[in-house]
């Protein structure tokens, strides 16, 4: 019984420091870090940065902060009744 209680024990001492580890690493990798060593480059111009993908995806993204894009995907696939009463997809 104490030998189960001893690995148990030096099980969630390593799982803690593993965790402790990857959150520090994070930490020393996220961009509030980076901007303040001064190693984060100046900002682009993010839409033409895009164009490729707008391109592929056939419509136009919308630019989110972080250089992120965003595409509205409405699905055409769900077909929904309420009480026998068919409820319609709303458009844009």
């Amino acid at each position: 019984m104490r030998r189960i209680l001893s690995v148990n024990l030096s099980f969630c001492i390593f799982r803690m420091l593993a965790s402790a580890a990857v959150g520090v690493a994070f930490f020393l990798n996220s961009p509030v870090t980076l901007a303040q060593a001064g190693s984060v480059p100046a900002p682009k111009d993010s839409k033409s940065d895009w164009k490729q993908v707008e391109d592929a995806m056939g419509r136009p993204g919308q630019i989110q902060p972080g250089d992120v894009i965003r595409f509205g995907m409405p699905r055409k696939d769900l077909h929904v009744t309420l009480k026998g009463v068919d409820i319609k997809q709303h458009s844009h």
